[in-house]
């Protein structure tokens, strides 16, 4: 330290006095003030540093990373200490001048000693070889904990407890990936350029070649490919996919996973059907009467068909031509259970009285199973079996003859209790009060009265019989 001219008038510091040689009575120990100059003498520094050493038990030079600044001042070393700019590094270096020393394995680094990249370079080796790093790449796996408990606190202040912004300091031409790092910085995925670059990665590392192969995506592939913070913003695949292609025209219904809701909107639901009566190349409207489930579920639409359309053709078909009353029969499939549920089969059996120009209940015994078939009845037919068995669901408190129909249930006829229904009706549209009456009934009467069945199955005779029985 330079000396000032008070102290250039002091009587000199005397090395070679032999009291001064001893460490069991220290001058810093046992003089309340030590000579002036004392400090100045490097062998007075290497005495103290040894009687330090001593009263601290270190034994190896890495003992002295304990040091503190306690450690000097309460045992009389302030002016050693001062000598050093309060600087343990210095001290150190100087009396361990071959020992590699690791300034921030110090309880405090020098002061500014983190100014210098230089320096800052020096740890994230160090850092590296005490995790066993094979590539700067490895660092995407530390958290700012991490260096902490290596002894970098100091260094992570200095970087603002950035992880990443310590690596491009010390590694500016890495070609570093922001996503990869445990944490991405604050204010990153805001700005376009960064969800660009991200989505160009992504897009390599999925082995996509072509602009239609985002249409695989879904959210789990951007959260297993560092991007669960980019979804957590709130940013949705087909946005992200549209920046990366903003020429490209993407459908959000193409997408192996379509946005949660998306179809909750009218606009994007007409959108979607104009968009696949072109795909279907109809048109005319007629065309629309041969779509199916399949359809939308090879187009992306099986969402919008079982949740929004309730799994009914026509009322998508309502959405798209308000106009036009469309009926679920009209189409090639119905839905799942339609025929299951009797206010469907009066719908159906009032639009087919219609177009038959059948006024009454009774109408309905001229009808044939063709009517239905050729008037998209077949589901209707393919649940009940026949004309009748419909009717009487769909109109249960109604009187319905079986034998009036084109064809009774099967085994009608072997039921005698459903012969004598017969024969009592019979007997009543024949106006017989008499066993002779009923003796005398022809096979031309039966005939005549739809019993065409019953004879097939009794003879005249037997009929006669049964239905003398009822006469008497």
């Amino acid at each position: 330290m330079p000396r000032t001219p008070y102290q250039l008038q002091q009587r000199a510091w005397d090395p070679i006095h032999a009291r001064y040689a001893s460490l069991e009575h220290p001058e810093w120990k046992t003089m309340n003030r030590l000579p002036i100059f004392f400090w100045d003498d490097d062998h007075n520094h290497k005495r103290y540093f040894k009687w330090l050493g001593i009263q601290l038990g270190f034994e190896k030079p890495e003992d002295w990373y304990a040091v503190t600044t306690k450690d000097f001042t309460d045992r009389r070393g302030h002016g050693f200490f001062e000598y050093y700019e309060y600087s343990y590094s210095r001290v150190l270096e100087k009396h361990f001048p071959n020992y590699d020393w690791k300034p921030w394995l110090f309880q405090q680094a020098p002061n500014g000693y983190w100014h210098s990249i230089e320096n800052c370079a020096k740890f994230v080796h160090w850092f590296e070889s005490k995790r066993g790093f094979e590539s700067p790449d490895d660092w995407y796996g530390m958290t700012q904990d991490d260096v902490y408990e290596l002894h970098g606190s100091g260094l992570m202040d200095h970087f603002e407890c950035s992880v990443q912004r310590l690596v491009r300091a010390v590694y500016p031409n890495h070609d570093w990936k922001p996503w990869l790092f445990v944490q991405v910085p604050k204010n990153f995925w805001p700005k376009r350029e960064n969800r660009i670059a991200y989505m160009k990665w992504l897009e390599k590392k999925l082995g996509y070649e072509t602009p239609e192969d985002w249409y695989r995506v879904t959210n789990n592939d951007l959260i297993a490919n560092e991007g669960a913070s980019l979804v957590q913003f709130g940013y949705k695949s087909i946005d992200l996919i549209r920046e990366l292609y903003p020429k490209q025209t993407f459908y959000p219904w193409m997408f192996k996973q379509v946005s949660q809701g998306f179809f909750q909107s009218k606009p994007e639901r007409i959108e979607y059907l104009r968009w696949l009566g072109k795909e279907l190349k109809f048109k005319r409207e007629s065309d629309w009467l041969t779509l199916t489930r399949r359809h939308f579920e090879y187009h992306g639409g099986a969402p919008l068909f079982d949740q929004y359309y309730q799994g009914d053709v026509s009322n998508a078909m309502r959405e798209i031509f308000p106009d036009r009353e469309w009926f679920p029969w009209e189409f090639p499939k119905t839905p799942v259970g339609f025929w299951d549920d009797v206010k469907n089969c009066r719908g159906y059996l009032t639009w087919l009285g219609c177009r038959l120009g059948y006024n009454s209940k009774s109408d309905w015994y001229q009808v044939r199973r063709a009517d239905f078939r050729n008037n998209h009845g077949n589901g209707f037919i393919k649940r009940f079996r026949m004309p009748f068995l419909g009717l009487k669901a769909a109109y249960p408190n109604y009187d319905w003859l079986p034998w009036m129909f084109e064809n009774v249930p099967v085994g009608f006829w072997e039921e005698k209790s459903n012969r004598r229904w017969y024969l009592s009706w019979l007997g009543r549209q024949l106006r017989f009060k008499s066993v002779e009456q009923w003796n005398d009934l022809s096979a031309i009467q039966l005939r005549a009265h739809h019993g065409n069945g019953l004879i097939a199955k009794l003879s005249v005779k037997e009929i006669r019989a049964e239905g003398a029985a009822l006469a008497t």
